[in-house]
Formats: C-alpha cells, structure tokens, sequence
C-alpha cells in the first residue's frame, strides 16, 4: 500500500466513526474516532547525520501528528488502527565549502490494543501497544532514499471527558527502530500529542 492510499484510508476510518461515535453507548462499547498532534523527537538522528556528516548541525525534533479510528468491545479494551506522521528530523553540514542538507522523515499505519482505566467520573488512564508499519525516507543533497518496514509501538496516556462526546487527551508514543540503519537510518521515534477525540 502506497503513502496515498494510507492517507486516503486514514480519512475513511476517522469518517465511518464519527457519527457513530456520538450516539453509541459508552457502557456497552461502540467505535470512535480522534487526531492528535504535537512534538516528534527522532532520539538517535543527530548521531547518525554526525556519523555521516561530522560537525553537522541537527535538529532531531520536528512536528508530527495521529488519526485514529478504533472499536471498544469492553468498558476498558479497545483495538485501534492509526495513520501517523512521525515528523522530520534535519542537519546541515558544510563539506568542500559547500553546505550539504540533510533529511529524514517517517510515516505509517499501525494497529494496537489500548486497555483503560478510571481515575475518576471524567478521567482515564490508558496504555498501548501494538505493530506499526512504517515507510521512511532520506535525502541529502540530491540524493534520496526510502525503505520500509514494520516495528513495536507502545505508550500511555491520559483522557478527560469533556462534554459528550468529546474527550480531550494527552499521549506519548514510542515508535521504535523506524528505518533501515544502512539505508535511511534507524532511529526510535518518540511523539508527544494533545489531542480530540469523539467516544461513545
């Protein structure tokens, strides 16, 4: 499956879940659907364009986002499938006088399962694993590659019930080993989100 065709069944899960997601019953389960954004950080970036690219200047940082669309058939279980854009990390380099870029970014879909639990009449705690299936490219200069692959996914976070059905939540997400190391560079990807969520 190609990069459009994620982003197009991305758009298509979040869509079949909205309106179902506001008339279900929280009690008995239902679907639901949300997207979220915030702060990607590509831990082992810079170590590799320094490899590369002594002196290079990185960035290992960059803006990423999520859409999910899910099933809960329990109070506390759910499985979930995401579209996520893991963001980009960048460096500079000047070699022969000539200043080089650099740049790698990564995105996928992924499939998990989140189990829940209260921590009050409007609040959730949450955790999260899964397999998420990535594509990833590099470019330097003129040059450009790509690979993908398929790794874990994990993480925890927090939901706040708004009012019905709209929940707003707080995650931070380990996507790990995105890349090939001899190809575009291997890195574990952290992404930390605030996001909306619509939930029976």
């Amino acid at each position: 499956m190609d990069i459009r065709s994620k982003r197009m069944l991305a758009a298509a899960l979040l869509a079949a879940v909205v309106v179902p997601a506001t008339a279900a019953d929280r009690s008995a389960g239902g679907l639901y659907g949300g997207i979220a954004g915030g702060r990607s950080e590509a831990r082992d970036a810079c170590e590799q364009f320094s490899a590369a690219f002594p002196g290079a200047a990185c960035d290992r940082s960059g803006t990423g986002w999520r859409v999910t669309a899910g099933y809960q058939p329990l109070r506390f279980l759910a499985v979930e499938f995401e579209y996520a854009r893991l963001g980009e990390a960048d460096a500079a380099a000047t070699i022969g006088g000539a200043t080089v870029q650099a740049r790698a970014r990564a995105e996928g879909v992924g499939v998990l399962v989140s189990g829940g639990f209260p921590a009050g009449d409007r609040l959730e705690l949450f955790v999260k694993a899964g397999l998420f299936r990535w594509e990833a490219e590099a470019e330097a200069g003129a040059s450009r590659v790509s690979d993908d692959g398929q790794d874990p996914t994990f993480g925890l976070g927090a939901r706040w019930r708004l009012q019905a059905p709209f929940w707003l939540t707080a995650e931070w997400r380990r996507y790990r080993d995105v890349g090939e190391r001899d190809v575009t560079g291997r890195s574990d990807v952290d992404l930390v989100t605030l996001g909306l969520e619509l939930r029976p």
